[in-house]
């Protein structure tokens, strides 16, 4: 599971920004919260909020860049990601820390498009006081955990993460569950075909297996839907909606946008539920209507309680479901862009209003903030 993850000098995030899915010290919607074996609560989700070219998708794009870099460094190593509204020679940073079962890990890369600056990896056991260095890397040279000591390093390129090599280079399991904790990472967005395909992909995966496939079919039912069965034919999905009795089959392309939309992110989420898997969304309110999503979001939410570590990231506009029926303080993020052009990530759990005070859990979350009472709106002047 994700716990903490950080940029710096990213795209338009200048200074260092952290995004924490350990609980705050709040007390609404305990039930959200997965409890790992040292009693850390951690968030299944988090819902970013900001204006248009706040840098809600640059955050997310960030935690996939650093994936790219891990599983495919020759195309990726020499993209230039830094801060984009200066000339700047300065690394990238990426911190991620991150659970597998009873270890933790943090990872950590510092690189510009021609070298890797500086490169660490540390982990421990949950029931450890201390990490362990499982590797560092340095202009000083590469020193190797003994697990992983025997590994030939000499061909090392300057550009390429170790991560990255020692994935290639070696077998050993510690090693290749971590890289298939990147492995497993989903981004989901609508400009993106191949996301497109692997949402597809996912929904024939559900259909596939006849208890998730009914699954599917009664949270449809739940959603006041009227399809009644899903099936594929020589490679065609049909679709059967059952309307006073009376059953019609459409074909996937005939079908809605809005239904192939939820279709494929329902069947998404429900596989990422099951293989435990970490998922990016980038504005899935797009053709979804408000009351389908809070039911997106309140599945989400009980991750927990069906003994799941997968988690949700999404960047929306869509503000009715900005509510504390909803969401907890801490699964609320907001993306303000400063005057330099730079983005500025904070939460609302620990958000100070003009007057102070934090904001309150039984709050109108979406009144306030399109009042602009937590930043992170454009400040439009409608005058002519």
């Amino acid at each position: 599971m994700l716990i903490q993850f950080s940029l710096t000098n990213y795209r338009t995030f200048k200074e260092t920004a952290t995004l924490d899915l350990s609980e705050a010290k709040i007390t609404e919607f305990p039930e959200h919260l997965y409890r790992d074996a040292d009693g850390l609560g951690i968030i299944p989700m988090a819902a970013f909020y900001g204006a248009n070219g706040s840098g809600k998708t640059n955050f997310l794009q960030g935690l996939w860049t650093l994936r790219q870099l891990v599983l495919d460094a020759p195309n990726t190593a020499q993209k230039h990601n830094h801060f984009v509204w200066k000339d700047s020679k300065t690394p990238v940073e990426y911190d991620i820390l991150f659970r597998i079962n009873d270890r933790e890990y943090d990872y950590q890369l510092k690189l510009t498009p021609f070298e890797v600056v500086e490169e660490n990896l540390f982990g421990r056991d949950l029931n450890a006081s201390q990490f362990d260095v499982l590797f560092d890397r340095d202009s000083d040279g590469v020193f190797l955990c003994e697990s992983w000591e025997d590994v030939d390093v000499s061909t090392l390129p300057d550009q390429y993460p170790l991560l990255y090599f020692l994935g290639v280079q070696t077998l050993e399991s510690e090693l290749q569950n971590i890289i298939q904790y990147f492995q497993n990472m989903i981004f989901l967005s609508e400009t993106n075909n191949s996301s497109i395909t692997k949402e597809e992909t996912a929904l024939k995966d559900i259909l596939s297996i006849p208890t998730s496939k009914l699954d599917l079919l009664n949270h449809l039912k739940n959603m006041d839907f009227d399809i009644t069965d899903i099936c594929q034919q020589e490679n065609v999905l049909l679709v059967t909606h059952t309307i006073q009795g009376k059953s019609y089959v459409l074909s996937w392309d005939d079908e809605s946008t809005g239904i192939r939309k939820l279709l494929r992110l329902l069947a998404t989420l429900m596989k990422a539920r099951k293989e435990h898997t970490l998922v990016l969304a980038d504005s899935p309110e797009i053709t979804l209507h408000a009351k389908t999503l809070q039911y997106l979001y309140r599945y989400i939410a009980q991750n927990a309680a069906a003994n799941s570590k997968s988690q949700v990231l999404f960047a929306t506009h869509e503000t009715s479901n900005m509510n504390h029926s909803i969401f907890r303080r801490d699964e609320l993020w907001l993306v303000e862009k400063e005057n330099d052009g730079s983005s500025h990530l904070y939460t609302l759990a620990l958000f100070l209003k003009e007057n102070g005070e934090k904001v309150r859990k039984d709050e109108v979350y979406f009144k306030q903030y399109l009042e602009g009472r937590y930043g992170a709106i454009p400040l439009i002047n409608f005058k002519s």
